[in-house]
Order: structure tokens, then sequence, then C-alpha cells
């Protein structure tokens, strides 16, 4: 038996102040804005074992949790009104596990959930599958699962501040739900020297959520529900391979995966299915560690993958402002192509390591570590954006015509760093 009693709290703030003074006028102004949602937990878990064939484990978890997504305050407005969730979600979970010698583990488990927001209550049945068995020296694993997930992460893709706000579900926001299935092989070769892993998995997504057509934050605005386009669709697959390597004084791992992840919702991209911001096709990590000798050893780490999507500009037009006078003038804007159909540069880089172990004071055991990251100082992409040819602001008023400029930010060039480590 385990209990246990948390409380945690995340939190995300943003401030911007200006000042500007001249020889006419005096500008200065604040806003602030603020996300966060708190969490105090109490988990109790159980296990009953009957025999050594079979494990039961069962318990429960009740959480009150309060969510604030969005509050803000400025020197031309009074501070927002509350708008604080209060939320409660309890789950009572059984997990049958089963054990048959060396050539079979498996569980049969069932989670259930209740959510109650607002007077908003939404119950969930949550099964599960897992099983695996050996055959021939080899492992093979089956694996099903449902998953509930009854807060929605919002995020800004391709900004250096991604404004990551947590929402709860509501009436209208529902939980997001995910039914997946996965199989997987492994097996060692040459007395252990060598592993190989295969996964393969398939998951469709319901009732996902995301910021609406023109919008990248919640922050600042009391009307951020609006912001929220709701019951979206998405389906995630793939194929992961893992090799593992130890010889004596070299170890270390080969990766591969491809993965395809894509959504749908109905006001966005004409309601057509686009990939998804964070999806990466192809990805590789190559690890290598070499014991030179007792107290040096040598490490490199080199890592590709795929660029991520983004929303290319095909066109420019000229749009009517209005201003408060009546005035009316042409700015010139973006046509967008469709969303997420065009990728950003492939990302990759070298990391090496030398580590060197020694003794400090009074025989403590310590170790001095010397790396570099990014070795060849590859430019990888944060993210793109469009912006003035030539970095001119004034170049427009020259040549209208012209279609901004993809520019792309990067950082984290070459860094050399050392380390030192000691134990007591």
């Amino acid at each position: 038996m385990a209990n246990t009693l948390s409380f945690t709290q995340y939190r995300l703030k943003n401030n911007m102040k200006a000042y500007l003074q001249n020889a006419v006028d005096t500008t200065d102004f604040f806003v602030k804005t603020s996300s966060r949602v708190s969490d105090v937990s109490l988990r109790s878990d159980w296990k009953l074992f009957v025999g050594n064939a079979y494990t039961l484990e069962y318990g429960l978890q009740s959480s009150y949790l309060n969510y604030r997504p969005n509050h803000f305050i400025s020197s031309f407005s009074d501070a927002s009104l509350p708008d604080i969730s209060s939320v409660f979600d309890n789950s009572l979970y059984l997990d049958n596990k089963l054990k048959f010698g060396n050539w079979f583990n498996g569980s049969v488990g069932l989670r259930l959930n209740s959510f109650l927001n607002s007077g908003y209550h939404h119950f969930a049945w949550e099964p599960r599958l897992n099983l695996s068995f050996g055959i021939g020296g080899s492992t093979v694993n089956l694996t099903a699962m449902r998953v509930t997930q009854n807060a929605h992460l919002m995020m800004t893709p391709g900004s250096i501040m991604n404004n990551e706000v947590w929402i709860p579900a509501d009436a209208r926001i529902k939980p997001a739900t995910s039914d997946q299935a996965s199989v997987g092989w492994q097996r060692g070769f040459w007395q252990d020297h060598i592993s190989v892993e295969i996964d393969a998995y398939y998951k469709l997504l319901k009732d996902l959520a995301t910021y609406r057509e023109g919008y990248s934050t919640l922050l600042g605005d009391s009307d951020w529900r609006n912001k929220v386009e709701a019951g979206g669709n998405g389906k995630s697959y793939g194929i992961e391979m893992m090799t593992r390597f130890n010889f004596n004084r070299l170890d270390g791992y080969v990766g591969y995966t491809y993965s395809h992840t894509t959504r749908q919702f109905d006001h966005i991209n004409n309601g057509k299915e686009y990939v998804f911001e964070y999806d990466r096709p192809h990805s590789i990590n190559i690890n290598v560690n070499y014991q030179l000798t007792e107290r040096w050893s040598l490490s490199a780490l080199w890592t590709y993958q795929t660029g991520l999507p983004f929303t290319p500009v095909i066109g420019v037009q000229d749009t009517p402002v209005i201003t408060p006078e009546g005035d009316v003038y042409f700015e010139q804007a973006n046509i967008y192509g469709e969303r997420n159909s065009d990728r950003m540069k492939d990302y990759h880089r070298l990391d090496l390591a030398a580590k060197f172990r020694t003794k400090a004071e009074k025989g403590r055991k310590a170790e001095w570590t010397f790396s570099i990251y990014n070795v060849y100082c590859r430019q990888n992409p944060y993210y793109y954006y469009y912006g003035d040819p030539k970095g001119d602001p004034l170049y427009w008023n020259q040549y209208p015509e012209e279609p901004q400029t993809l520019w792309q930010r990067s950082f984290f060039p070459i860094i050399p760093s050392f380390s030192y480590k000691v134990w007591f």
C-alpha cells in the first residue's frame, strides 16, 4: 500500500513595459499577463498477491485543480475579472497482472475517470491491454489502450515564446481521447552484445483543441474561449527501430524513427486534413561511448530530424484599412498557402564529450566533463518568419509589389562547456 499527497503548480507570466519621452509627448505603459493551474491530489495504490502467477493492482486518485488560463492588467485598463475554473478529477483503476514462467507476461486493466467542471460532467472508460510473449529467444509485445485527457495544452508553434497555456475541458471544449495500439519485437544477438528492438504504433485522436485561424495566444483577452477551435481529429502512426551494442570498452546505440501525424478541424485549412506542427517523419540518433583508459572516456552523439512544417506565403495583396477618422488607405497583406504545406531545413548536429575521473579531498569521487555542443556549428532553424526584403523597412515604399522575404531564426551555435562534479 502507498498513499501520496501532492501539490503542483504551473505558472506562465509575461511582463512588458515601455517608456519614451521627447519634447512633445511622454509614453509610459505596461502590460502584465499570466496563466496558472494548481493541482492538489491524493492518491492511494494497493497490491494483492495471489500466488506467483497473479497480482491485482488497484487504487484511486482524487484531484482538485484550479485553472486561471488568462489574467491581465495594463496601464490602459483595469485588471481583468477573475476567470477561474475549479475542477474535480477522480479516477479508479484495476490492473490484473499475469506471469507464466519466462514465456508470458500480461496485464488487463481498466481505469474509470470522473471529471466535473462548473456543472459539466464527463465519465470515461479506459481499458488497457498489454501482452508479452517469449518466442524462440525473441520477445513480442502487444499493447492496446484508450486514454482520456481532461485538459488541453495551447501552444504557439514557430515562436520563441510558446505561451504554453493549460485550459480545462468543458461543455464546448470536450476532453480529448486517444485510442492507440502497438506491436513490438526485440531480440539479443552474440550473447546479448547486440540487441535489436522494433516497435510499430497507430493512434486515433478525437476532440482535440487548438487556436482558431489568425490567433496565436490566449493571453491578454477576456474573451479567450472564442480563440479556441475544438472538436478536432488526429492520427499518428510510425515505426521505431533501435540497435544497442556493448563490446568491452565500446558501447552505444543507433536509433531510427519514421512517424507521421496529422490534424483535422472543421474551420481550419478549409476543413482539410493537414500535417501537425510538430511532425518530423524521419529521426536518426547515433551514440558511441569509448572507455579510453580507467580514467578517460569519450562520447559522441549525432542527431538528425526532418525539418518542421510551416505555412508558406504564396503571394501578396493590397488590403483596405479604415482609420478612426474615416480615411482609407491600403496595406500589403500576405496570401498564405495550405496549412503546414512546406518544411524548414532539416535539423542535425554533432555533440562531443570527454570525461576524466579523479579523486577530490578525503578521497571523494570526482569527475571533470569537457563537451562541445553542435561541433560543426549547424545553423538549425528554430522558426521561420516573413519580413522586409533585405531587412530594410523602407524597401517596400520603393518596391511595394515585391513579396516579403522568408527569414530564419536560429539559436545555440557551437557551445563549448565544462563541469566538475563531486560525490559526497
